[in-house]
């Protein structure tokens, strides 16, 4: 399957994400340097489907450290 074609992202993938990038991440230094005037905070990809890349990820963890409304939008 093509990486575009997937739906959702492999569980070997999100364990590995989350212990070697998501564990060094610091979402409160993100919002600091975005700076207090920041209302909407974007993260992009190329995947259709959120749940089939990072940024999904990344977008937990920034609703679980910081309490974030997170929407996920798609085209």
């Amino acid at each position: 399957m093509l990486k575009r074609q997937r739906t959702v992202l492999g569980e070997a993938f999100v364990k590995a994400y989350r212990s070697e990038i998501l564990a060094n991440f610091d979402p409160k230094s993100l919002l600091d340097e975005a700076g207090p005037d920041t209302q909407v905070l974007a993260l992009c990809c190329v995947e259709r489907e959120a749940a089939a890349c990072h940024r999904s990820l990344v977008a937990d963890q920034l609703r679980w450290d910081l309490g974030l409304e997170v929407e996920h939008i798609r085209p």
